[in-house]
């Protein structure tokens, strides 16, 4: 595999990510989110959450935070018993020493179903990290029989990938998953092409699971986490794609894009670089049908915590003021390539997921459901003003100076004039910053 990083050549800027399909049941277009966090106990998706979730027209969840080993970005295991059984989810040992749910975490399986309650959805849990990318590199990748025997403690396929599937095998059995999301981006490269090297060597999990890649723009062309990159891995090992799942509006957090069409010439420009690829056996094969368009109303991390990347200029609600609306420019650039593969959005806990599902089901099957208007979402305290200090009585309002408010009747006076002033109109709530000094009114877009 190694000379296959010689022979790709392409030229590119932003990430897409792959979906591998193991069977035409898989074909349909996608419509899909990206949860930020593991079930709880595993991480903070609660079961009121994932209820809401499931009851949407989303057809796919991605869910975060599969690694292997906790020992630092060697990716090493601690010891034997660990190496055994070396699968981590949300910094949690998912298996116990006979590769079945804990009892501890027996409420993550019905958070989980909460998510699929008619097993109509797809569940995904995405690998993340340079620990895994190291963790997968340093793994032997022998010819072995996996099974109990050889890949238990002590067992002679300990540190072989083909023992790493069976463990994978048995973590998605027991839980409900239906695909693995391989979101390594960074680490030993290695160690993604090692992975899906034994996959596609083993039918039976090929044939059980589904796969998607997160590439990453990392700067060099040539590796296989970019997207032609690692298009070309799957192909090479016979593993089909069909959709690429997301990227970032203009591919950098933080930096929403002016007009469609420059989407548009992204998606372009993915298709011109996949006609000068060349696979180790063949020419990469990518267009619109092999991607799932996707962008990144991208703020927070779970249910309420705040994420480190939630820039107020990244593509948000519709009414974010002074920025594209995610859906209604999603649609739009599906409305040019009316053969995506799908379509997908970032971040379970900032959007309305009944809109958007709806939306995006709109835009991907040329139907008129009424969608209504994005709302807020309830009790979320980790973007709750785009631009300024948050206001978590009103996620999608803004705070404006008023001087001095000494009570609920002073405020009934002021505030509507203090919003006025600016375009918009009073939420109903104000705040005293400093008191005797400064307060602050609650500001909306008026329409």
């Amino acid at each position: 595999m190694n000379n296959f990083f010689q022979k790709v050549r392409l030229n590119l800027t932003v990430g897409l990510i792959l979906l591998s399909i193991c069977s035409s049941t898989w074909a349909a277009k996608i419509n899909a989110a990206y949860i930020n966090t593991q079930p709880v106990p595993l991480g903070n998706l609660k079961l009121s959450t994932a209820t809401t979730y499931g009851s949407t027209a989303f057809t796919r969840f991605n869910i975060m935070g599969l690694t292997f080993c906790q020992k630092g970005s060697n990716g090493s295991c601690s010891n034997a018993a660990e190496a055994a059984n070396p699968i981590y989810w949300g910094g949690t040992q998912v298996l116990d020493a006979n590769w079945n749910v804990p009892n501890s975490n027996q409420p993550a399986l019905t958070i989980l179903k909460a998510l699929n309650p008619n097993g109509n959805k797809k569940l995904f849990a995405s690998i993340i990290g340079s620990q895994s990318n190291n963790y997968l590199a340093q793994l032997s990748t022998n010819k072995i029989t996996a099974d109990a025997s050889t890949c238990g403690s002590g067992g002679s396929g300990v540190n072989n990938i083909h023992c790493l599937l069976f463990y994978l095998d048995k973590f998605m059995n027991v839980y409900g998953i239906n695909g693995i999301d391989i979101d390594l981006e960074t680490g030993n490269q290695q160690g993604f092409v090692n992975l899906l090297a034994a996959i596609g060597s083993n039918s039976a999990f090929s044939s059980t699971y589904a796969l998607s890649f997160a590439p990453f723009a990392d700067g060099n062309y040539k590796s296989a986490v970019y997207v032609q990159g690692g298009a070309c891995v799957f192909q090479d090992n016979g593993l089909n794609y069909i959709a690429g799942r997301q990227y970032y509006s203009g591919g950098a957090i933080g930096y929403p894009p002016t007009s469609t069409e420059i989407l548009v010439d992204t998606l372009k420009s993915e298709f011109a670089s996949a006609k000068n690829t060349q696979c180790t056996n063949s020419t990469l094969r990518l267009d619109a049908s092999s991607m799932v368009m996707g962008l990144a109303p991208y703020s927070v991390l779970g249910d309420e915590f705040p994420h480190g990347r939630g820039f107020p200029n990244t593509c948000q609600y519709y009414y974010q003021r002074n920025n594209p609306d995610c859906a209604s420019m999603m649609k739009k650039v599906i409305a040019k390539y009316p053969n995506i593969g799908g379509a997908f959005v970032w971040t379970s806990g900032l959007i309305d997921p009944i809109y958007y599902a709806c939306y995006m089901g709109n835009a991907l099957n040329n139907t008129s459901n009424n969608c209504g208007e994005p709302q807020p979402i309830a009790g979320n305290a980790g973007f709750c003003g785009p631009t300024q200090a948050a206001n978590c009585q009103n996620p999608n309002a803004q705070d404006y100076q008023a001087g001095p408010i000494w009570n609920n009747q002073a405020a009934q006076i002021k505030c509507p004039t203090v919003c006025s002033n600016v375009g918009l109109k009073w939420n109903g709530q104000w705040t005293t910053t400093n008191p005797g000094i400064m307060s602050v009114c609650g500001c909306i877009p008026a329409n």
